[in-house]
């Protein structure tokens, strides 16, 4: 097997990723591994912007009261201060690496609105193409300065006495490498693709979460799925993301009959919490009713949102009549990896960043353009944690990599299979009846989701099993919490129990299986 040695590798190359990369290259040597194209990723695709309350009228405590809100009493609070707090040198840190934010005619940042804020806070660049203006800044500070390795895909982190000392993967020749170094970098993203309907990358399969759960660390939140109100589709199928932008400058969700519906199921109306704005979009198309969005009083809607204009006429939607059809899709987990600020997971030397992170930031529902200021703030304190810390060298092992020749007689589903059945049982609302079925259907694979990945499996089949274990975990926690609460909505407990599940976590580890373990968050 090939060998590569590193200070740090980091699995990734979304927005966290290359924070982490830029800030470490100067001192460490880094390696990328990333599964497809360097940069492609869901950071890529984000077209909202980032919360930062750096307004004159604003505050970073409107900052966190409005996240907490969104994120349904289930928020780490000392997380989220965090956060906020950070949020005005994450824009500075971000202006500094070559990023241009769009300016208003008076030299100031032109502020965005998006649902869940009460305050104009979203700082966006190219309209709406803010993660894509992003993402080319950092990706010229990192191109020459780090080793990256593209088309490669992590099978498994290699432990030896606890701590992590690398991983092993296939490479764009399909050759089995081991890389080794002193601290590994988790930075894969979430895992929208176990649905049908998501505004995620393809690459977003959950692997980086499924990697550290059968390295032994813990997951956690993992019922907590936020859908996307406003996936544009045609056909009923999905053609791309509507910003919630397009609703903070004026658009309107209406039904079949033109007629606006959230001014009766949120005081926010078309600017409620994510969660709430897809359930009512949800129950419209239940009833058979579609649902539109209203552009009618967005000004200049060509120029303000690029990204969707071109979404459109590529589909030969006609913007004209101001009327585009909308459905919810897979956006965002809130759950993942346990880990505190400082990237830190129960493996000794395995850190995450980013959406594969759960450090409890966004509770039970992630408030608009969160994330990407996640990515910076996260990756920074993570950044600086492997700098103060000293990386020695590590010499390399012969690893003898065992798996159990049982499960090559597994027959794997086709990752469509599992993506209708998730959807279908374990979508925006699920039932004990919904869930059950899903569990049943998830009983031939239970031996795959106790083992270590098997090198002799090709990348395809790597990725439905990392998907099996995700979507395993997701149904299993959602049969457990016996309540609705932020992304995680049950047709059968309709509203949360603050007696019995408020400010509770539900933590899953290989070693416990799909056994219940549930403690309080940090108030």
């Amino acid at each position: 097997m090939n060998v590569l040695k590193a200070d740090v590798i980091i699995i990734g190359s979304g927005l966290a990723g290359l924070i982490v990369a830029e800030q470490l290259s100067d001192s460490l040597n880094v390696i990328i591994l990333t599964k497809s194209k360097f940069g492609y990723s869901n950071s890529e695709k984000a077209q909202g912007g980032i919360a930062a309350a750096i307004a004159d009228d604003d505050s970073s405590e409107e900052h966190l009261q409005d996240t907490l809100v969104a994120g349904s009493g289930h928020n780490d609070k000392e997380m989220v201060e965090l956060l906020v707090q950070k949020a005005p040198a994450a824009i500075e840190k971000l202006k500094s690496l070559g990023v241009l934010f769009d300016m208003s005619s008076d030299g100031k940042i032109d502020f965005g609105q998006e649902g869940g804020h009460h305050k104009r806070r979203i700082v966006h660049a190219g309209g709406d193409a803010t993660g894509h203006t992003i993402m080319a800044a950092m990706k010229n500070q990192v191109a020459n300065k780090v080793r990256i390795y593209e088309q490669f895909m992590v099978y498994d982190a290699l432990i030896e006495d606890g701590q992590c000392i690398g991983v092993y993967g296939r490479n764009d020749a399909n050759e089995l490498v081991t890389v080794l170094a002193p601290a590994t970098v988790i930075a894969t993203g979430g895992a929208g693709q176990i649905y049908e309907v998501t505004s995620n990358s393809l690459d977003a399969t959950g692997d980086g979460m499924a990697i550290a759960y059968r390295a032994g660390a813990r997951l956690a939140d993992m019922e907590f799925i936020q859908f996307h109100p406003t996936m544009l589709v045609q056909n009923n199928q999905a053609i791309g993301l509507i910003s919630e932008a397009v609703r903070g400058e004026g658009g309107v969700l209406v039904d079949n009959n033109a007629q606006p519906f959230m001014a009766e199921v949120h005081p926010l109306a078309d600017l409620a919490p994510r969660h709430i704005v897809a359930k009512a979009i949800f129950d419209k198309r239940a009833e058979g009713s579609p649902v539109y969005l209203d552009i009618s009083a967005v000004e200049h809607f060509q120029q303000r949102f690029p990204t969707i204009f071109g979404l459109c006429q590529k589909a030969n939607i006609e913007v004209e009549t101001n009327k585009l059809e909308v459905a919810p899709g897979a956006h965002f987990f809130m759950g993942g990896i346990v880990a505190n600020s400082r990237g830190e997971t129960d493996v000794k030397s395995l850190y995450v960043v980013g959406e594969a992170a759960c450090t409890g930031v966004h509770g039970a529902n992630r408030l608009a353009s969160n994330s990407l200021l996640e990515c910076v703030v996260f990756a920074t304190e993570l950044s600086e944690q492997l700098l103060s810390q000293r990386i020695n060298d590590l010499q390399y092992i012969q690893f003898d990599i065992q798996h159990d020749q049982t499960l090559n007689q597994i027959k794997l589903p086709k990752k469509k299979e599992l993506q209708a059945l998730m959807s279908a049982k374990v979508g925006i609302v699920r039932t004990k009846e919904s869930l059950e079925e899903a569990l049943q259907w998830f009983a031939p694979y239970r031996e795959l989701l106790k083992a270590k990945a098997n090198e002799t499996w090709s990348k395809a089949d790597m990725t439905v099993v990392n998907m099996l274990f995700i979507s395993q975990l997701v149904t299993s926690s959602a049969y457990m919490r016996t309540e609705s609460r932020g992304g995680h909505v049950r047709g059968d407990y309709p509203v949360e129990d603050d007696k019995n599940w408020l400010q509770q976590r539900l933590y899953r580890s290989i070693s416990d299986g799909i056994e219940r373990q549930a403690e309080a968050l940090p108030v």
